[in-house]
C-alpha cells in the first residue's frame, strides 16, 4: 500500500498523542476512527479535539472551516471490531506498557484487514520489547508494524 492510498485511519488510544494524530490525519483528508478500551475516555474526545484545533486556527495555519471539515471526518467507536472494519492504517497510541501494546497489536491484527499497516507510537519503548506478544514477530505480517 502506498501513502496516497490510505483513506481510513484507526487510532487506538484517545490520549493526547492519539487525538493529535487523529486530528492531523483528518486534516489531511483521511476518515479517522478513534477507539479506546475505556468508552468513557471517548466521551470528551470531540471537545479535546476541538481544543487542539484552535491553536492552528488562531495561528492561521488552518481555516476554521477546514477544522470543522476535519472534525467531521473523525468518529469515535468503542467496539473494537467495528473500529477495525475497513481501515488502511492503524496508529497504536496506548500507554507505555509493552504487555499492553503487545495485546492491543495482537487483538487488532486479528480484526483489521490484511492490507492494513500498523504503527506504534512510543517514546521510551523499542517495538522489539513487545513484538513477541504479537503475530508480527513470527509471521508474514511482520512488515505491517512500523515504529513512529
Amino acid at each position: 500500500m502506498h501513502a496516497d492510498e490510505v483513506r481510513r485511519v484507526l487510532v487506538i488510544g484517545s490520549g493526547t498523542m492519539g487525538l493529535q494524530i487523529g486530528l492531523q490525519a483528518a486534516a489531511h483528508g483521511c476518515d479517522v476512527v478513534l477507539h479506546d478500551a475505556d468508552p468513557a475516555a471517548l466521551d470528551g474526545a470531540e471537545q479535546r479535539l476541538r481544543g487542539y484545533g484552535e491553536a492552528p486556527v488562531a495561528a492561521g495555519s488552518i481555516s476554521a472551516d477546514a477544522l470543522e471539515q476535519a472534525l467531521a471526518r473523525i468518529e469515535c467507536m468503542p467496539d473494537p471490531a467495528a473500529a477495525a472494519a475497513g481501515v488502511d492504517l492503524v496508529s497504536e497510541c496506548v500507554p507505555e506498557d509493552p504487555v499492553l501494546k503487545g495485546q492491543v497489536l495482537g487483538q487488532f491484527n486479528e480484526l483489521c484487514p490484511e492490507r492494513a499497516i500498523f504503527t506504534t507510537n512510543t517514546s521510551t519503548l523499542l517495538p522489539s520489547m513487545f513484538a513477541d506478544a504479537t503475530p508480527f514477530a513470527t509471521s508474514v505480517s511482520a512488515s505491517r508494524l512500523i515504529a513512529v
